[in-house]
């Protein structure tokens, strides 16, 4: 008999792992269809949060303490604009890219402190995109005027 009840307690122990690992696929499945959004730069992805609304994009990336490198924050626009960026509430200091309807970049902020601010920074011709990412990150990438930028990921 006390084998028998070992039996069932081994049996009733293999349910909830198989159920744990095939969650755990699951999981793994949905990130794979569901990949965050990047932004591509000549050879350097940067992985970004996206802003797309007035609200996300009037907080941006201020009270934060720091941007990992290769991080960023993709501000999307619904038409090309000159739009005004400026560092209020920031802890760190950026770099803006400008981006084009086409993906091209257009204009390019380096090193844009957090004591410049109430100075607004904007593009000299119309942008769709701005790409903050934390300053010496274009040096540091070699981003130029005119490069290409595949956006990924980016509904």
């Amino acid at each position: 008999m006390p084998k028998r009840n070992r039996a069932k307690t081994v049996s009733a122990l293999k349910k909830p792992i198989g159920l744990i690992i095939l969650s755990g696929l699951l999981i793994a499945v949905f990130f794979s269809f569901n990949p965050s959004p990047t932004v591509k730069i000549s050879e350097t992805v940067f992985n970004v949060e996206i802003a797309d609304d007035a609200a996300e994009r009037g907080i941006g990336l201020s009270g934060r303490d720091s941007l990992n490198r290769n991080s960023g924050m993709l501000f999307v626009f619904d038409q090309p604009g000159l739009y005004n960026f400026w560092m209020k509430d920031m802890n760190f200091a950026l770099d803006f890219i400008w981006i084009d309807k086409d993906l091209k970049i257009i204009d390019i902020d380096s090193d844009v402190q957090q004591s410049s601010y109430p100075q607004a920074f904007t593009s000299s011709t119309a942008a769709k995109y701005v790409l903050e990412i934390a300053a010496g990150g274009i040096a540091a990438n070699d981003i130029d005027l005119g490069s290409t930028v595949e956006l990924r990921n980016i509904e």
